[in-house]
C-alpha cells in the first residue's frame, strides 16, 4: 500500500496479538517519530511475527510495540496503525510513532538502503500527519520514558541519525 507516496507492506491485523487492544488517539497527538533498532546483540533481520511473538508472549502487550518496520534490504512494513498508542517509549507512548530498524546496531551501522527508506518512510509520515515532527532515536528520549537509559537504536545512532532526519 501506499502511505505518504511511500510503498509500504501492510501487515496489521495479520500479527499475533494479545487479549487487549492498544489505545487509539487522533493524528494531531503525534509530537514525535522515534527511531529503534530489534538489538539484543544479533545483527540479522528479524521478522514482523518474531519481534509480535516477544511482545505478546513475553511482554504481555497487545501486539507489536511498533508502527512501522524496516529490513536490511528496504523493505517496510506497516505492523501497527499510526492512530494506536503502541508501547515503543514508554511515557512518549501517546505522542509518538515508533519506526523499528531489524537488527543490531551497537557496532555496526544500518545498511545504507535501510537507511534511506526509513528517510522516506518519515517523510511520507510527514505528509500522512499533515505537518512535519521530530525525528529522535529512543536514546534522545530515554531519560523521559520513565525507564532510564538505552542505547537503542544502537551505539552507532550518532552516525546515522542525520540521514534519517534524527
Amino acid at each position: 500500500m501506499l502511505l505518504g507516496g511511500v510503498w509500504v507492506r501492510d501487515l496489521r491485523g495479520r500479527l499475533p496479538t494479545g487479549a487487549e487492544e492498544y489505545d487509539r488517539r487522533e493524528s494531531e497527538a503525534v509530537e514525535r517519530i522515534v527511531i529503534h533498532h530489534v538489538g539484543g546483540g544479533v545483527n540479522r533481520d528479524y521478522t514482523a511475527e518474531e519481534i509480535a511473538n516477544y511482545h505478546v508472549g513475553t511482554r504481555g502487550w497487545p501486539g507489536i510495540a511498533y508502527h512501522f518496520l524496516a529490513h536490511p534490504d528496504g523493505r517496510l512494513e506497516y505492523v501497527g496503525d499510526i492512530l494506536t498508542v503502541r508501547y515503543h517509549v514508554g511515557r512518549l507512548n501517546a505522542g509518538s510513532i515508533g519506526i523499528c530498524l531489524a537488527g543490531d546496531f551497537n557496532e555496526v551501522e544500518p545498511r545504507r538502503v535501510q537507511v534511506h527508506r526509513v528517510r522516506q518512510l518519515c517523510r511520507g509520515l510527514f505528509r500522512e500527519l499533515g505537518r512535519v515532527v521530530d525525528v529522535v532515536g529512543h536514546r534522545d528520549v530515554s531519560e523521559l520514558t520513565g525507564y532510564g537509559f538505552t542505547e537503542c537504536p544502537g551505539n552507532t545512532w550518532d552516525r546515522w541519525k542525520r540521514l534519517v532526519g534524527g
